[in-house]
């Protein structure tokens, strides 16, 4: 198991750029049951809980500065990312454009914390964070 992990934690990046590649030319549409996403982030949250500690999740009381600066980020640095790339790629295709700045605008919890599950990062933070932009995504 963690030779799989340590696979997928060094090349995440690219195993999610090649997918998206290959979701993008195929010319079929990829359909999957309404209840598989359901469970496969019930196993992300599953496992992220299992990886947590008590203590970590105490330490974040100490780390209002860095769940600051995070939501800070997220809400404006992804924001306008997001709508500059839309509009430098997208531009005539409203379409892709809008779907490009909402997933710029939306919470990220589930990636956020899959992506620092696998790579071993404090998601006891991330947890953190992505409550607060729950929040304040309205």
């Amino acid at each position: 198991m963690s030779i799989v992990n340590e696979f997928i934690s060094k090349k995440l990046a690219l195993l999610i750029l090649l997918m998206a590649v290959f979701t993008y030319i195929s010319p079929y549409y990829w359909q999957v049951y309404s209840w598989v996403p359901s469970v496969l982030l019930g196993i992300v949250i599953f496992f992220t809980g299992l990886s947590m500690d008590v203590s970590s999740i105490k330490a974040i009381k100490t780390k209002k500065k860095v769940l600051f600066i995070a939501t800070l980020l997220k809400w404006t640095l992804t924001v306008f990312i997001s709508i500059g790339l839309a509009h430098l790629f997208f531009a005539e295709n409203h379409e892709i454009a809008a779907g490009f700045i909402l997933s710029g605008v939306v919470p990220s919890a589930t990636a956020a914390t899959l992506y620092t599950f696998i790579a071993g990062g404090n998601t006891s933070l991330v947890i953190s964070a992505s409550l607060i932009d729950i929040f304040v995504s309205p």
